[in-house]
């Protein structure tokens, strides 16, 4: 449940609680998916909840940035982003700025490229989950050979598709 303290009334309500529910929330909201109603509720917020709405911003800003395709581009609008993060006085913002700031090299190549890692993120679960399986098994280091190998061909044929 999202609540106006200052007003107390609710603005938003869905079931569960905590970080779940204010991701939620968030998700809901892109700008150009809202329905007047909802509209009228960011607006809402906007008027009476001035550092949810710059959460908001801040969040939206970000995706529409991860969304560029030139990446000059980008790199101009995520230093924008990063200063305006960094002066939020919201604390999960400075945060995630300092990640972003750290890895924002990584950021600007994934945009450049239209490339992430997701791809070799999904292989390494499975071939971790399936380690941990097998580390009980006699056959641990057949099968380790294998899944090496499957790996190799895995990137191989990623690599030879683009």
């Amino acid at each position: 449940m999202i609540v106006n303290h200052d007003t107390n009334t609710v603005v938003w309500a869905s079931e569960g609680y905590g970080k779940s529910v204010l991701e939620k929330f968030y998700k809901q909201l892109p700008p150009e998916h809202l329905s007047e109603k909802q509209q009228l509720r960011v607006n809402l917020i906007a008027s009476q909840n001035p550092r949810l709405y710059r959460a908001y911003l801040l969040k939206e800003q970000l995706r529409l940035l991860l969304k560029l395709t030139n990446v000059d581009e980008a790199e101009d609008e995520l230093k924008r982003w990063l200063w305006k993060a960094s002066h939020s006085r919201i604390p999960a913002f400075k945060e995630l700025y300092q990640k972003i700031r750290r890895h924002k090299t990584h950021i600007l190549n994934t945009i450049r490229y239209g490339m992430s890692n997701a791809r070799i993120e999904a292989t390494n679960n499975r071939l971790s989950s399936l380690s941990v399986k097998l580390m009980a098994s006699e056959t641990y280091k057949i099968c380790l050979i294998w899944c090496t190998l499957y790996a190799l061909i895995y990137a191989f044929h990623f690599l030879t598709e683009s």
